[in-house]
């Protein structure tokens, strides 16, 4: 038998920690086994063979939204590259997308289910602060008004003498985000006193 009190307890100890971490550092650390991990690595090779396909195909991927869009093969980055897929959870979009990369379809793309599941934690974090400042009734307001997007990311290794900067600093405009990393280190996050901590 689940002790309620206990569980109670637990989320809300849990909640103050996701607020605290957000209010010092700006980001947190969650692990959150609902991604399957045959669904994580099936995910991760089709990135792979997405990133490998010819650059005239990856620059198909348009939106008038700036940054929503193919990007890569920047001088100023010459080690990233991303694509966009917006409103991620719509199966849709998902298919428009992959139909555009790979018309003749790509069965093991399976970023609509990995969309849903990364969208469920989403929403789990913002009632939790939500909560944890006293304003859990305008959580689902906020969930309501707000679309899921899906960027993949690629950095490839520096050549020789070549900058190991995969990204210039920056503040993401979303209210959140979620990054799923392939136990590569190598993101780093500017702390209010202006100290870089790697993840």
């Amino acid at each position: 038998m689940v002790d309620s009190a206990s569980t109670g307890h637990a989320r809300s100890c849990c909640r103050t920690k996701v607020r605290l971490g957000l209010e010092e550092y700006g980001c947190f650390t969650a692990a959150h086994d609902k991604i399957p991990l045959e669904l994580h690595n099936t995910n991760f090779s089709t990135l792979e063979e997405l990133f490998d396909l010819p650059k005239e195909i990856k620059v198909k991927n348009t939106n008038h939204v700036p940054f929503h869009s193919y990007l890569g093969q920047i001088s100023s980055i010459p080690l990233h590259e991303a694509l966009c897929i917006n409103d991620a959870t719509n199966i849709e979009e998902i298919r428009s997308f992959t139909n555009l990369m790979w018309p003749a379809g790509n069965y093991r793309f399976c970023a609509h289910l990995f969309s849903k599941l990364v969208a469920e934690l989403d929403q789990m974090v913002i009632k939790m602060l939500f909560e944890s400042y006293g304003e859990e009734k305008y959580s689902d307001s906020h969930i309501g008004s707000t679309t899921s997007l899906l960027r993949p990311l690629k950095y490839r290794a520096p050549k020789m003498m070549e900058t190991n900067l995969g990204l210039n600093s920056h503040k993401d405009k979303s209210f959140m985000t979620i990054l799923q990393q392939n136990q590569v280190d190598g993101l780093e996050i500017e702390t209010k006193d202006g100290e870089w901590i790697c993840f």
